[in-house]
Formats: C-alpha cells, structure tokens, sequence
C-alpha cells in the first residue's frame, strides 16, 4: 500500500492517507521533497521524537529517563567519530572471538548453525564490547537477560500499537507491558546499575579499568556534573545504557542476517563471497585490534552488499516520522493543512523501489553501490539522502550509523574471508506485521572454517 500511494501520488507531488492501526486516524505520507523542510520544523510544532516513540510504545519504557531524557544525539554522534579507532580495535577483536566461538573453527567438518541467533550473539558481544567492555559483554548470563529484556521491549511495543487504541493506552498499555518492566529491572538491577556504580567509583579514585574507552565511560564522564551524588549518577547512566541497546542489537541482527541470506540466496552466491572474501585479505592485514578505520574504509564491496540488502529489507515500510504537536496544526509546503496530532512521513518502501532512483530495484545487486553497477555512483552505507533512509535522514539521523556501519562491514568481511558458507536454494521468507518486517530466526547454514585462517 505504502508503495502503491508513493507511485500513484507522492510522484505527482501529492501526499496521501496510510491505514493507522493504532488511533485509526490515517498517517500522511508525503512527497521525498518535502524531507528538507520536515526536517527544519521545530520540535514543538512537528515533533521527531513523537515520532520515534510511534513504533515502540511509550509505555515500554519504564524507567523515566528512557523516554524523557534518554541519550543525547549529539553526545553519542560526537563520542562514537571522536573515539572509533579505539572502538574500531576492541570490536574487530570481539568479531573475530565471537565468530570462532559461534561457528568454531574446525576446518574439516561443516557445522550446521542457526544464522540469526548465531548473528545475534555476535552482534550483541561486538556492540556491547563497546558500549560496556570485558567481561560483561561475554557474560552469557548478562547476554540472556539482556535478550529477554530487548525481545519483550519489542514484543509487547508491537502488541500496544497494533491492540490498542490510543485513547485505551494509558490504562491498557501499561498492563501488557509489565513484562518489559519486570525484565528492565532484573537487566538494570542485576548488571546495568552494579555495573554503573563500580565504574564510577573506580574513575573517581583514579584507577584504570579494563576497556576504559568503553561508551559508558564516556557517557559517565559527559554526566560528572549534572548529578547530585554518585547514586543519582549511577541510575541515571544505568538508564542510559538500557536505552542504549535496544535498536543496535535488533536492526544490527536484522542487517547482518538479511544479508547473508541475500548473498547466500543469489545464484552467483560463491562469486559474491569470493569478492568479498579477496577485498578482506587486501585490506585487513595483522591481528584484527590492529586494523584502523582507513583499513575498513577499503571494503568497499563488503560496504555495498549491505547497503543494497539493507535497501531491498526494511525494518519498516514508513522513514521520518513526526507528529504535529502544534496545537493549531501545520500546513504542508503545499498548503494542506494537517491537524494536531497526525503522523506524517515518507513511503521508504516506495523511495527503495523506485526506478528512476534505482536500475531495476526489485533485483539484488550486491555491488550497486560500490560505483560498479551503471548509472548508480559509489556511496558509503552511512550516507542518508532522501532516495535510501534506513539509518533516517538530516538531523535526526540515526546517530550510531557510523559505529554500526562499520560493525556490519568488519563482520561481513571477516565471515567471508575466515569461513565456507553453502548457498541456499531460495531466499527464505522473513515475517512481517503491517509494514515492519523481521527476517526469519529459523533459517539452518552449513559453514566450515577456511584452511586459511584469520
């Protein structure tokens, strides 16, 4: 649907009416070229914020600074450039032992793996060796919890959108979601604030800790001074953190998975891996803590699979959503008018279709984006315009793009130059409920580890 009204009028210049299934009151989709001046609207007026707590319900969010002060964009768009090569080195070293712990690296016998879960596990050590350090980010009961937390945040979120009217939700939206409360406080008690409180105390006696440079690290030194004491401090960094790991972990999964299947699916299957495969031994050399952000750079091939799996696989078919908060409403740049309180966005599933954005976008091209295919120019997977939107667009941009774009290249890279992967006959079917959509978690690969190892 969202496809069919982005052909039949947002290519006229027109915007038009999406089915809500949470207010039944229509979302308006707009024309691509009214993205710019979305994105000058002041908060109060549109609202991008609203917008972000459109697809998880609000009421998920139990502890107060999850929805009201949750992590500055600034602060981590700023922390995550100035700091990727120390990032960059603890990473790849957790790729790699992830890999080898998951997959294993007997280089005999094939093993048969569940591709999400496997991709799960190795996401969430990578990201979490950055947002938190060792041991805790190979603590496998840390890593559970966690899970639990992060699938019940999503979970009982779809539930309250999609059952419950808005109006209901005050009431019935924070009954379905206790699990997310109790599951938040057994992660925040039990590891997150513990956690938090250790890593204070020991910055502030001036001892230095194991993965200092860790993203809590620089989310507890940004904080020093707006708290009144070390226990207010702890909890409101312990809060941060939960909020933290919800979407790297969920769409970082979703990234890797979706693309391996691609890969895997595609009839030049060995090709693409064999590409990959040659472009990795040329750029990353040496132990993987040793590899700098300029080696990374050069995975062009591994930056473009991605990219274009990412185009063909959205997580969901609407991008820059924001709701009119100005209690007057607000007037469209072609002069319709939308009344307080309506969502407005951009159709990403038509903008990812279109042919006169893309050459024949309904097929898989691995390397489009890596200036190899035609007319499309080499573009990085970070780069947001408004003909591909899954990290968003201008200022509301996903903040973490670079580090989680980086993290998908890296792993991407070292699976293809480390391991065998036997192809699939068909691209597997992932699920999906309206327009959001999720790979499937029961797809089973034969990998082997390469005789030439890492």
């Amino acid at each position: 649907m969202l496809a069919e009204g982005y052909f039949k009028y947002n290519k006229q210049g027109l915007p038009f009416a999406a089915p809500n299934f949470n207010n039944f009151i229509p979302n308006v989709i707009v024309p691509p070229e009214f993205a710019h001046w979305m994105d000058s609207q002041p908060e109060d007026k549109l609202s991008a914020r609203e917008g972000q707590l459109y697809f998880l319900s609000k009421y998920t969010f139990s502890h107060p600074r999850l929805h009201q002060d949750t992590l500055d964009a600034n602060t981590a768009r700023t922390a995550m450039i100035v700091r990727l090569q120390t990032l960059f080195a603890q990473v790849n070293d957790e790729i790699v032992t992830a890999l080898n712990d998951v997959w294993g690296n007997d280089e005999e016998e094939w093993k048969e793996v569940n591709l999400y879960e496997t991709m799960w596990v190795v996401v969430a050590r990578a990201a979490n060796r950055a947002f938190l350090g060792r041991p805790l980010c190979r603590d496998a009961r840390f890593l559970d919890t966690l899970r639990t937390y992060v699938n019940s945040f999503a979970t009982q979120g779809i539930l309250i959108r999609f059952l419950v009217p808005e109006i209901l939700q005050p009431v019935l939206g924070r009954m379905l979601a206790w699990p997310v409360h109790l599951r938040y406080r057994r992660l925040v008690d039990g590891y997150l604030l513990p956690y938090a409180r250790h890593m204070i105390r020991e910055m502030k006696s001036g001892k230095l800790l194991q993965d200092e440079d860790s993203f809590a690290h620089w989310l507890a030194a940004a904080d020093n001074s707006k708290h009144p004491d070390d226990e207010t401090m702890a909890d409101a960094l312990a809060g941060q953190l939960a909020s933290a790991e919800f979407a790297p972990l969920h769409t970082s999964t979703f990234a890797i998975t979706n693309t391996l299947l691609d890969i895997l699916s595609s009839p030049q299957h060995g090709g693409i891996l064999a590409a990959l495969r040659n472009e990795a031994e040329a750029a990353l050399q040496g132990a993987p803590d040793t590899w700098t952000r300029a080696d990374i750079l050069r995975l062009e091939l591994a930056d473009s699979v991605i990219r274009e799996s990412q185009r063909l696989n959205r997580t969901t078919g609407k991008a820059m959503l924001r709701r009119v908060v100005a209690k007057e409403g607000l007037a469209l740049p072609d002069g319709t008018h939308i009344p307080n309180g309506i969502y407005i966005g951009l159709s990403a599933e038509g903008i990812h279709m279109d042919p006169d954005l893309y050459e024949a976008p309904e097929e898989f091209r691995p390397f489009r984006f890596a200036g190899m295919d035609g007319r499309e120019k080499a573009r990085k997977l970070v780069s947001i315009g408004i003909e591909y939107l899954p990290f968003g667009y201008g200022r509301h941009g996903c903040p973490g793009r670079f580090f989680v774009a980086s993290m998908l290249t890296v792993m991407l890279a070292v699976i293809a130059r480390g391991y065998e992967i036997e192809g699939l006959e068909e691209r597997p079917k992932g699920h999906s409920i309206s327009d959001h959509s999720a790979p499937p978690r029961d797809v089973m690969v034969r990998v082997r580890r390469r005789r030439k190892v890492i």
